[in-house]
Parts: structure tokens; C-alpha cells; sequence
């Protein structure tokens, strides 16, 4: 299928999940600092879809990965929050995690998102395997049927000085679509929730005083994705339902 899946068959989610103090920590520094640096904002987000090759122009699409990403020097802290359409798909966090420097060892697919409507986008067959966070890191992954939260607090400040993808959120369709390429888009917007994705939450600090904070450029709050179907006698029935 391109993305190896088999990486995160381990313990480091759990083990970032449960490390003592993390989610304390991470809404302790979302609460008691406000961001007014030239780089606070949103964050910016990427989907590609992870589809199986049916024709050239049709593609059996089972899985939506979010890739987010910041901008600032010295960051020493991210909280990010991305809330989701339950209806259509489901968390998998064992096959997401941490990209570029920002990672142990992960890939560093390029950043490329920007407000507008664009062709949708696949997933490379190459895959990109994304890789544990820095050692000696704290991190907080947890996932509320709705919303997932990342609260991660880097061992050592990151210089990330141009949109540089930090995370991969996997997401599984509940019904895997066939789906028409040609005929389908996603939509990003920079100031209003999407139908599919929403991030409803981006706090970033940097070690720099004054705090510069981070965001992007291209922050975008909400993803559309404007999925059209080529129905299969059987499996359109049952979609539709």
C-alpha cells in the first residue's frame, strides 16, 4: 500500500501517552501564555489521500493523512488540536506521528498547503514513514472521538524557518470510497471551520524573549474534501445509507 504501517505496531504511543505529566504540562503553557509574536497563528495542514490503484483515473481511497506544520525559531513547545468528522472516518494513532526535524529518524514530506480549492492529492507509492519524537521529549497524544490533541514539548529548541511538516495524523475511512479523480478537490480555508477537519486549537512557543511565538503563513483552519464517488452497483447502496 506505499505507507508501512508496520513502524508503529510498537510501544512509544502508549508510552507518550502515559508519561507522567505531559498533558499537565503542555495545557499548563497553553493556558498561561498568549501568543503576540510575528509568527503566532495557525498552523498550516496538508491531506493526502492513501488510495489503492483501481484505473488510471479511479482510485479505491481508504485513508486521509493530515500533515501539520508550524514556523519559528527555537521552538521549544507545540499544542495542536485537529477536530474531525466522525461520521466518515476514525483516528488511527499508530500509524501517525512525528516528520523532519521535528522527528527521530521520520521522513520530511514537503509543505505545501495554502487557502484555495485544489485537485485532491495521493498519497506518494513510496509512502512516507514518519518517525518516533526527539529523545528525551514529552508528549501527550489522545484522542476524544472527535478531536485529537498533540501536546509536545521538544528536549531542545527547533529552528524551523520556512513551513517544515512537524506531524502526520492518519485517518481511516469508515467506508472506503471509490473515487473519480478527475472530479474531486480538496478545499482549505484560512478563517472558517471545514467539514471535514477543523483546528480548533495551535499554541507554539519559542525560546526567544520576546516569545515570537509560531504559526504560518498559510494557517488553515478548515479542509473540505470534495471526494466525488464512482459508485459500484453494491457498494454506492450501502455508502448512501
Amino acid at each position: 500500500m506505499g505507507f508501512n504501517r508496520r513502524i508503529w505496531r510498537s510501544s512509544w504511543i502508549l508510552a507518550m501517552v502515559l508519561a507522567s505529566g505531559a498533558s499537565h504540562l503542555s495545557v499548563a503553557r497553553a493556558e498561561g501564555l498568549i501568543e503576540t509574536g510575528p509568527y503566532a497563528g495557525l498552523g498550516s495542514l496538508a491531506v493526502l489521500a492513501l488510495c489503492a490503484i483501481i484505473q488510471p483515473n479511479r482510485k479505491d481511497c481508504y485513508a486521509a493523512a493530515v500533515m501539520a506544520d508550524p514556523v519559528g525559531l527555537g521552538v521549544e513547545s507545540t499544542s495542536l488540536s485537529l477536530q474531525y468528522d466522525t461520521n466518515k472516518f476514525t483516528f488511527d494513532a499508530q500509524a501517525s506521528g512525528f516528520l523532519c526535524q521535528s522527528s527521530s529518524g521520520g521522513d520530511c514530506p514537503p509543505a505545501s498547503a495554502a487557502a484555495g480549492t485544489f485537485p485532491l492529492t495521493l498519497f506518494p507509492a513510496s509512502g512516507f514513514n514518519p518517525g518516533p519524537p526527539l529523545p528525551g521529549s514529552t508528549v501527550a497524544l489522545s484522542d476524544s472521538g472527535g478531536i485529537v490533541t498533540l501536546d509536545y514539548q521538544l528536549s531542545s529548541p527547533v529552528d524551523i524557518t520556512q513551513d517544515t511538516n512537524f506531524f502526520l495524523f492518519l485517518f481511516d475511512f469508515k467506508h472506503p470510497i471509490t473515487v473519480d479523480l478527475n472530479a474531486s478537490s480538496i478545499t482549505y480555508y484560512s478563517s472558517q471551520p471545514g467539514l471535514d477537519f477543523t483546528q480548533t486549537n495551535f499554541v507554539c512557543h519559542t525560546n526567544e524573549i520576546p516569545d515570537r511565538g509560531c504559526g504560518s503563513a498559510d494557517g488553515i483552519m478548515g479542509i473540505d474534501m470534495n471526494l466525488t464517488s464512482t459508485p459500484e452497483p453494491a457498494s454506492w447502496s450501502l455508502l448512501g445509507l
